[in-house]
């Protein structure tokens, strides 16, 4: 009996594990928008989508979805759009790049 407690006793403690949804798993539904989405973000070729709604459809979790999706990227927020976006995108040139609320960027930019 003395070898089973001493089994029990070397156990290792439980290892928390993260349950928290990523990436497309965040967002319910729209699995035909998910499905196309997955497929240009592993196409080889580059494509570009663009998200149109109206507000509370999910848009913005589609844009951080992709950039957990693809483990890659760069997102951008066009209220908050300056010049050096562009310099950023210079620097850094990602396969991916997201830009919510891109109608409220400058006409100029």
């Amino acid at each position: 009996m003395v070898p089973e407690v001493e089994k029990v006793m070397h156990l290792k403690e439980p290892q928390e594990v993260d349950t928290t949804p990523k990436g497309f798993d965040k967002i319910d539904g729209f699995n035909d928008i998910k499905k196309i989405v997955r497929a240009a973000i592993h196409d080889d070729k580059r494509q570009g989508i663009l998200f149109i709604g109206p507000p509370a459809c999910s848009k913005t979790l589609f844009l951080e979805a992709v950039i957990e999706e693809a483990g890659e990227g760069l997102y951008f927020d066009g209220t908050n759009t300056t010049n050096k976006i562009l310099d950023v995108l210079n620097e850094e040139r990602p396969n991916i790049v997201c830009i919510d609320e891109f109608e409220k960027m400058p006409k100029n930019f």
